[in-house]
């Protein structure tokens, strides 16, 4: 009998995940937007639908100063401390123009 994610099929390292450790294909760079300046009260969904004008996004994220881990860190009621920047991932290259 064999634990973890490597041979249960999982997101672990085994199966070509990124230096974060996080699973699945790395989007290509030229389809990612940096978005600097935002309020600190911004969230991720308000991000994702203000870029969704520009075409269709498929991750939106805000940078946070604790690293946006952990229910009192940025997930839960109040969260963590924004950056005021985020990264916006779009289906294609010519909708990030």
């Amino acid at each position: 009998m064999s634990y973890g994610k490597a041979m249960t099929g999982g997101k672990g390292k085994a199966h070509g995940a990124s230096p974060y450790g996080k699973g699945g294909p790395q989007a290509d760079d030229t389809c990612k937007v940096f978005v600097g300046n935002l309020n600190f009260k911004t969230r991720w969904q308000t991000l994702k639908d203000f870029m969704a004008q520009a075409g269709t996004v498929n991750h939106a994220k805000i940078l946070m100063k604790d690293g946006g881990k952990g229910w009192d860190k940025g997930w839960g009621k109040g969260g963590g401390l924004s950056r005021g920047m985020g990264v916006v991932e779009f289906a294609s290259a010519e909708e990030a123009q």
